[in-house]
């Protein structure tokens, strides 16, 4: 499950960034952007709290 949210969280930081490489390139438009890099933005904080979340039952002591 960890190795799961590991590789979206990574995955949506690299769409993150995408979208505002191809803005600047021309490839596509403002509203586009703004769509895409927030979806991106909710879905990593969603699986970086699950991967880096503290698992209590792994606590030593």
């Amino acid at each position: 499950m960890k190795m799961t949210a590991k590789i979206i969280a990574l995955a949506s930081l690299i769409v993150i960034i995408a979208p505002s490489v191809m803005f600047l390139t021309g490839a596509m438009q403002l509203d586009k952007v703004k769509l895409v890099m927030l979806t991106a933005t909710v879905i990593w904080f969603i699986s970086a709290a699950l991967w880096m979340w503290k698992d209590d039952s792994q606590a030593s002591g």
